[in-house]
């Protein structure tokens, strides 16, 4: 039995087509709140000058932020990151750097050194931008400069001059015993002694030993290991047709104090500290240097002897170095001691004499200690440097006893109010 229809249709159901389009709403909106940063902060980071694939390893390191509000772009910057080669903790110095500089450990080590003695990111900044490695490390031994630009300006200046084999300045960045540390004695052999690091008066070397009339004028004497290899040196310079001789040595601080008080007497102590070193900060106290002149070549100066010539490089070695190179006057302070050379071991003088720096260069930046131990760099930063290299094979020579406790480094950062006038 068929139904009839009554002649009602049946009521359609009518899409809602708001609900149904509201996820797909709801997901566009979420897509370009996530995207349309994304496409803002990756056309500001092209518009610092950064690549596609740079932006995608920026974002990689998390960097995006740091680098936008900062501004930092640089092409060594650009290059580290897209390499995946960036340290983080140096994006700073990475950005400070002109497209011609490549930055290593040295350069982050040397970071770290001049950030434990007082300087600020905006300064080292503005000192890795302009200036080169070897213009930077005589800051280790000046004087905090409060205004770097200075400093930066005068470095500039003697561009056409200077190398790493010479350097000059034409200001002044340290006054002379402003800043006093006692040295680390530890290791006597390499200890610094200079116008800012001293030894106390007690302070006297084990085993000195007297050195023979065949090489030395009367009353001269050495540590032993000094003494030793000084002889050694000495009989390859007759061999050579350069020989020379000891004209001063091993120097107590009670043999300093007398002339340094004498000459304050004669002249007032301004004067003085021109003249004659203070006790304590004497190297001769040391027992590892020496003053020599030429034994034949008496009618020219050392400086411009044939025996300066040998010896300055032959002396490396038999483990001494020259330690005031006339070149280096305005790094080391001493402009008249040619014929002044230090033992601080065959191997150390190997390193030294390589890494083209003073001896109080390359000791500040490698040897010694730290005032804020958080600022050491990274394990393997260090590795890939000479840091705390003394013998290469690590295997210490046996060396002298000191008759002093060994003092802990003691140095200060830069004091927090700016000195009133400079030498």
């Amino acid at each position: 039995m068929s139904r009839k229809n009554n002649g009602k249709r049946k009521p359609r159901r009518r899409i809602r087509w708001g609900i149904v389009l509201a996820p797909f709403v709801i997901i566009a909106a979420v897509a370009a709140l996530l995207i349309m940063p994304r496409m803002k902060t990756a056309k500001q980071l092209k518009e610092l000058g950064y690549t596609s694939e740079e932006i995608t390893a920026i974002r990689e390191y998390g960097l995006t932020d740091t680098i936008l509000k900062n501004g930092w772009y640089s092409r060594v910057l650009a290059d580290n990151i897209k390499k995946h080669t960036l340290r983080t903790e140096y994006i700073d110095l990475y950005a400070a750097c002109e497209e011609d500089r490549e930055l290593d450990e040295t350069d982050f080590l040397l970071y770290n050194r001049l950030s434990d003695i007082g300087y600020e990111s905006d300064q080292l900044q503005n000192l890795y931008k302009q200036l080169r490695f070897w213009e930077m490390t005589p800051l280790l031994l000046f004087d905090y400069q409060w205004d770097e630009t200075k400093y930066i300006a005068d470095c500039i200046s003697h561009r056409d001059t200077n190398s790493v084999e010479s350097f000059t300045l034409s200001g002044s960045y340290r006054r002379n015993y402003r800043y006093t540390y006692e040295t680390d004695t530890t290791d006597p052999v390499i200890m610094l002694v200079n116008k800012s690091y001293y030894l106390k008066d007690s302070y006297t070397p084990k085993d000195v030993t007297a050195i023979s009339s065949k090489y030395a004028v009367p009353g001269q004497s050495l540590a032993k290991i000094a003494a030793d290899s000084f002889k050694e040196m000495c009989e390859a310079g007759i061999e050579n047709k350069t020989a020379f001789f000891m004209a001063d040595s091993y120097t107590s601080y009670e043999t300093q104090k007398a002339q340094y008080d004498k000459q304050v007497s004669l002249s007032g102590q301004e004067k003085a500290d021109t003249i004659v070193l203070r006790p304590g900060f004497n190297e001769h106290q040391t027992g590892m240097a020496v003053n020599v002149s030429s034994t034949y070549e008496t009618k020219v100066k050392f400086a411009d002897s044939n025996t300066r010539a040998w010896l300055r490089t032959a002396c490396i070695r038999y483990g001494w170095i020259e330690r005031y190179p006339t070149e280096k006057a305005a790094i080391t302070g001493f402009r008249d001691e040619p014929g002044h050379y230090r033992y601080i071991g065959k191997d150390l003088a190997v390193l030294v004499a390589e890494s083209k720096l003073t001896y109080d260069e390359y000791y500040c930046l490698y040897l010694k200690g730290w005032h804020d131990e958080t600022l050491i760099p990274a394990e393997d930063i260090l590795a890939k440097t000479n840091y705390g290299v003394i013998h290469p094979d690590q295997k210490k020579e046996e060396k002298p006893e000191s008759t002093e406790t060994p003092a802990p480094q003691t140095d200060t950062p830069a004091p927090s109010e700016e000195p009133k006038s400079s030498d």
